[in-house]
C-alpha cells in the first residue's frame, strides 16, 4: 500500500531531523539619526558650509554558515542629507551621500564578554552638492568603489542587573576609484561634449582620507534591542586639486531584532 506524505509531514521532517535542515540565526539593525555637517566642495566654493544632517542606517548581519560560525558577513546602507550654509550667511548648500557596504570579519574572543571581529571591507558611494546660489556649474557629483577594513568590538556586561552590550564599528577605505572633473571642467564638457580629461582618478589614504566610527549601547527589549549611540565620519578626497570633506557628527537611535532562517 503506498502513502503519500502531505506537506504538513515533510515540514515537520525538515524541522525535526537536523541532517536535512539547520537554522541560521541573522540580526537586522535601523538607525536613524540627527547631527551636524561640515562641508568643503571647492568645485562649488572656497568656503567651508555648516548645517544639520539627517541620516539613516540599515544593516543584516549573519555567520557565514554552521561550519563557519567565526566568519560574519553583513551588508550596510548608509543614507544622509545635509542642509548647510556658507559662513557669510549668502548661500546655502545641499549635500546628499547614498553608500552601500559588505564586510567579511573573523571573530577572536578576547575576554569573557569581549568579541573582537574584523576583515576586509568593499563600498560603493554616490552623492551630490547642490548650491542654492545657481551659476554655470551649480552642482557637483560623485560616485566611488573602494576597498578596506572593517573592523567591530563587542562588550557584553550587566548594569544594575540588566544586561547591556557596548558595541563599536570602524570602517576604513584603503584602495579604490572616484570620478572628478577638472577644475573649471563643466559636466557639459564631460558628457555631451566627450572632452574626457582623466576623470576616474585611484583614490588611496593619501589623497582620500576616510573613516567612519559608529559606537552604540543597546539593551534588550523582548527579542529586540534598543540603541542609542554616536557617528562619526570623516569622508575627504584632494583629486584634480579640487578639495572636498564632509564631516559629520551625528546621535544615532534605532533597534534591531534577531531571527532564525530554516535552510535545507
Amino acid at each position: 500500500m503506498h502513502i503519500k506524505l502531505s506537506p504538513l509531514l515533510l515540514l515537520l521532517q525538515l524541522l525535526l531531523c537536523p541532517t536535512l535542515a539547520t537554522a541560521q540565526e541573522r540580526e537586522r539593525t535601523v538607525l536613524v539619526g540627527v547631527g551636524a555637517q561640515n562641508v568643503l566642495d571647492t568645485y562649488l566654493s572656497p568656503l567651508e558650509y555648516t548645517g544639520t544632517n539627517i541620516s539613516f542606517h540599515s544593516s543584516s548581519r549573519r555567520s557565514l554558515s554552521d561550519k563557519h560560525a567565526d566568519w560574519q558577513f553583513q551588508r550596510s546602507c548608509w543614507a544622509d542629507l545635509g542642509f548647510v550654509s556658507s559662513p557669510t550667511d549668502d548661500n546655502d548648500e545641499w549635500d546628499g551621500q547614498l553608500q552601500f557596504d559588505w564586510a567579511w570579519r573573523y571573530r577572536w574572543n578576547i575576554a569573557e564578554g569581549l568579541q573582537l571581529w574584523a576583515g576586509p571591507m568593499a563600498e560603493v558611494g554616490a552623492g551630490f552638492t547642490y548650491s542654492m546660489r545657481g551659476g554655470n556649474n551649480p552642482a557637483q557629483g560623485r560616485i566611488a568603489i573602494a576597498l578596506g577594513g572593517s573592523a567591530i568590538a563587542r562588550y557584553d556586561f550587566r548594569l544594575w542587573q540588566k544586561p547591556l552590550r557596548l558595541e563599536g564599528r570602524a570602517d576604513i577605505p584603503l584602495l579604490g576609484a572616484a570620478f572628478s572633473p577638472r577644475y573649471g571642467q563643466s559636466y557639459y564638457e564631460i558628457f555631451s561634449l566627450g572632452h574626457y580629461d582623466a576623470n576616474v582618478q585611484l583614490t588611496h589614504v593619501g589623497n582620500a582620507p576616510t573613516a567612519r566610527l559608529l559606537c552604540t549601547l543597546s539593551a534588550p527589549i523582548g527579542r529586540s534591542r534598543l540603541h542609542i549611540g554616536y557617528r562619526g565620519e570623516a569622508r575627504q578626497s584632494r583629486l584634480h586639486h579640487l578639495k572636498r570633506h564632509s564631516w559629520l557628527n551625528t546621535l544615532m537611535i534605532g533597534y534591531s531584532y534577531s531571527f532564525r532562517i530554516l535552510r535545507q
